[in-house]
């Protein structure tokens, strides 16, 4: 009786083993899927950041231009 009682025990151990790795590989799964998102997510930010600055300078430059006139202009630079 008390062999067939460890080897229950150990059966049972066993079964929690594969269940405890199982809930670990699925929580790492989804943990490293949320930082790789938040990764590219914060790549993203930063090219739309240093897109949205040039936009800006541009626009600067194009309202510059205006304001001295297009005659200021020559050979491609401004005087």
């Amino acid at each position: 009786m008390i062999h067939n009682k460890k080897k229950a025990q150990a059966g049972f151990a066993l079964l929690e083993l594969i269940v405890a790795i199982a809930l670990f590989m699925i929580f790492s799964t989804g943990m490293s899927g949320a930082a790789i998102g938040g990764y590219l997510t914060s790549l993203e930010n930063a090219r739309a950041v240093k897109t949205n600055a040039m936009i800006i300078e541009s626009w600067e430059a194009i309202k510059s231009i205006r304001n001295a006139g297009w005659e200021s202009f020559e050979n491609g630079s401004q005087t």
